[in-house]
């Protein structure tokens, strides 16, 4: 089955399932979503006239499962899954958003690549960072984990009666308390990244959420550490870093955090301190001790945005490196 029939026949199963589900008042569609870099994806959306708003569910990779051989009904099932978990409660109010004084508590900010966002950025409030933009989006739940999020567009602003300075004035001022910025060394992420894999292979966690602190936690975290001292044995370690938020989402915004990189290159004893965009949600901190080719670091970034990294995600395809002597970042 081609991809266009696919979208056909997933739109009439879902239709199906959430009727015997629900009952009247759903409406099942396909809509194509303009993501970051101008990437458009397919999603399916389960409207009800009781919400303002609904979880918006990608169908790319359900067309891979399709040809992977899984049935299209119990991809459908897997789709209201989502939309159970997803959906907000009853009680969240989207009329709130029309009132800037209700929501300018939750206005945050994020970091992407001028670039690829051109048409996007003729239609929101943008300041420029170097060769990136910073955008503005509201938290509309409590949960605050991207469930429900809303791009601020100059639409907005005129709605709200304000100007551009107090919406980024508001936005500066949030988001490194609601996006905590995180800094782990790549050897905490490793150890993090083989416990949950370890973990997952004898069925003990399926999502990283799952991973509390337990004691299984604890005696696969030392295995893991196990390992990784071994591999520290054959090769000489790098002095690499991960900054990222607290959520995880859209955490390559923390190197316009305030004095972020400034405190970070304070505690490492250096005066430069290269940055790697390898995400629009995280970037690799590496002090500079005179070892690095940025030429060749930018060829890697290139290759690695274009095999590795998910299209919507990629912030920018060369380095940047940081100053502290004039708490400045400028391209490489």
């Amino acid at each position: 089955m081609r991809y266009l029939k696919f979208l056909e026949s997933i739109k009439e199963c879902v239709s199906k399932k959430v009727s015997e589900r629900y009952g009247d008042g759903y409406v099942v569609t396909i809509q194509k979503v303009l993501k970051n870099n101008s990437q458009s994806k397919e999603a399916l959306l389960i409207s009800s006239s009781k919400a303002d708003i609904t979880p918006t569910i990608y169908l790319k990779d359900y067309y891979c499962e399709y040809k992977g051989g899984k049935e299209l009904d119990e991809i459908a099932s897997d789709i209201i899954n989502i939309y159970e978990r997803s959906r907000l409660d009853d009680d969240v109010n989207v009329e709130v958003f029309k009132d800037f004084d209700k929501v300018k508590d939750r206005i945050v900010f994020k970091i992407i690549n001028t670039n690829s966002n051109k048409k996007l950025l003729e239609r929101v409030p943008h300041r420029t960072f170097m060769d990136l933009s910073i955008v503005c989006f509201c938290i509309l739940d409590n949960n605050m984990l991207g469930k429900a999020t809303a791009l601020v567009h100059n639409s907005h602003i005129l709605l709200w009666g304000i100007d551009e300075d107090e919406l980024f004035e508001r936005a500066f001022k949030n988001t490194p308390i609601i996006m905590k910025p995180v800094i782990k060394s790549m050897r905490e992420v490793l150890s993090e990244i083989l416990t949950f894999n370890l973990m997952e292979e004898i069925g003990i966690v399926k999502e990283e959420r799952d991973m509390e602190l337990s004691e299984e936690t604890v005696i696969y975290k030392s295995k893991a550490d196990n390992i990784l001292d071994r591999i520290d044995g054959m090769h000489d370690e790098i002095n690499m870093f991960v900054l990222t938020n607290s959520i995880k989402l859209y955490g390559a915004s923390c190197i316009a955090y305030k004095d972020c990189l400034k405190e970070f290159a304070t505690e490492q004893g250096t005066d430069e301190v290269y940055i790697i965009p390898s995400s629009v949600h995280e970037v690799i901190l590496i002090p500079n001790m005179g070892y690095m080719n940025p030429r060749e670091i930018n060829t890697m970034i290139e290759q690695i945005n274009t095999t590795e990294v998910e299209p919507t995600d990629v912030l920018s395809n060369h380095i940047y490196k940081y100053r502290r002597e004039t708490n400045e970042i400028m391209t490489e």
